[in-house]
């Protein structure tokens, strides 16, 4: 009788606690899709005719801007920027990629510097420069950087620009500029 009883609240105890528990989800990755890859040809579009104005009015979100990230003294600097000021407006191809693509550093072998491939290409594999960074922010900014970091994909333009394109309350944003995966001097950065 005693060890049904105890059997009982064993029983009782774990499976009230359970009852409440959440099941951690990974965050729902932003999907590449028709409508995705439509605001991605307009910005190659506006990228290609050097159109600053336009960019900064419909990609840049005007109460966060974007980050941009760079080697200096080797060691990653994040900056924050409210307004893309100087852009390259070379754009090889239009066709976009869904697939990796990676940057090669080699400085004894010319023939083993540089991109994979050529071309366009979009990826949901991002770096993750901010996670850092999100610490030494204000609780604000830290809610914005969590959104970049959940919602964001990476495109990359060889040979001109990588930029990670984030959906924020429906609406497409530029939020960072990485000038690090192609900076060989950041070889030696932990």
């Amino acid at each position: 009788m005693l060890k049904n009883i105890f059997v009982l609240l064993i029983v009782i105890l774990f499976g009230g606690c359970s009852i409440n528990q959440q099941y951690l989800k990974e965050p729902k990755k932003i999907e590449i899709n028709d409508n995705l890859l439509s605001h991605v040809k307009y910005i190659l579009y506006l990228i290609g005719k050097n159109d600053l104005q336009t960019l900064n009015n419909l990609y840049i979100n005007h109460k966060y801007g974007l980050y941009e990230i760079n080697v200096e003294d080797r060691k990653i600097v994040i900056s924050n920027k409210l307004v893309l000021e100087d852009i390259d407006d070379y754009i090889g191809s239009f066709d976009i990629k869904n697939e990796d693509v990676n940057f090669y550093c080699s400085p004894y072998n010319d023939a083993l510097y540089g991109w994979t491939q050529d071309g366009v290409f979009i990826s949901t594999n991002i770096e993750q420069y901010l996670f850092d960074y999100m610490s030494e922010q204000h609780l604000e900014k830290q809610d914005f950087i969590k959104k970049v970091l959940e919602n964001s994909v990476e495109v990359i333009v060889t040979y001109n620009i990588i930029f990670y394109l984030t959906k924020i309350e429906d609406k497409y944003y530029i939020t960072l500029i990485d000038n690090v995966k192609t900076d060989c001097s950041n070889l030696g950065i932990e």
